[in-house]
């Protein structure tokens, strides 16, 4: 199974370190297909570049994970994590992933990110989601 997947990412000018596997992780992602997300990941594992992958509004794979309403989304957001995902980057609009859970009140998402290996910064969050963050709280 890997070596198809090796086989496709060289057949698709990528390599093991290409543009071809960001986008892949962000397709999957985006599908929540957790099979074809775990295959890529055995591969991104060891290139930091590719567990920083961002769509075209600069999302990370956790911001993408965020906005789904798949599901199995909370096993997606434990997928990443373990692969060294970062909650705390910022996407073009200057809002972190954690912060953009937090927002939806997303309770599976939360339990995930309440566990004690996760480290969030809502610092680098935008202020407008800050403030409102503070006004629900209320």
């Amino acid at each position: 199974e890997h070596d198809e997947l090796a086989e496709l990412l060289m057949e698709n000018g990528g390599g093991l370190e290409g543009e071809w596997l960001q986008e892949e992780l962000v397709k999957a992602v985006s599908k929540c297909d957790l099979n074809q997300l775990s295959r890529l990941m055995w591969y991104a594992k060891d290139i930091p570049a590719a567990i920083k992958s961002t769509n075209q509004d600069g999302k990370s794979l956790v911001h993408v994970c965020a906005g789904s309403r798949d599901a199995k989304r909370a096993e997606m957001l434990q997928l990443l994590l373990s692969f060294g995902a970062d909650t705390n980057l910022v996407d073009f609009y200057g809002n972190n992933a954690a912060m953009a859970i937090q927002e939806r009140q997303d309770r599976e998402l939360l339990e995930v990110l309440e566990s004690p290996r996760v480290s969030l910064d809502l610092s680098s969050a935008s202020t407008e989601l800050k403030v409102g963050a503070l006004a629900q709280s209320k």
